[in-house]
């Protein structure tokens, strides 16, 4: 059966307040995700950028993708264990993945 990929583009503000102990050095930058970005936990990242402007706010833009079969967009509806089975081959896909990179990275 043929695949595609879906690819999303999502942009989130982080406040200045929340980021600027990050940028002084009072806490880790790591923050969960949440907001636009909360939905795309199973997805693979693709591209981003950060942008810190004056105001202290940053504007993180991601690209988001994930494989589909054709004819079952997961917008589209889809049941609770469509989603499991999808979300279930996504990780076999990502653990492929990441195995064949070690093995090249190792040379063979």
């Amino acid at each position: 059966m043929p695949r595609e990929l879906e690819r999303h583009l999502v942009v989130a503000t982080i406040p200045a307040q929340t980021l600027a102990p990050v940028l002084a050095g009072e806490r880790p930058g790591q923050f969960p995700l949440m907001g636009p970005m909360a939905e795309y936990g199973e997805w693979d990242l693709v591209s981003h950028s950060f942008e810190v402007r004056d105001d202290g706010t940053a504007i993180l833009t991601a690209i988001f993708e994930t494989r589909v079969r054709s004819g079952s967009r997961p917008q589209g509806g889809s049941s609770e264990a469509q989603r499991e089975e999808r979300r279930e081959q996504r990780k076999k896909e990502r653990v492929q993945r990441k195995k064949t990179r070690r093995q090249q990275r190792q040379g063979g």
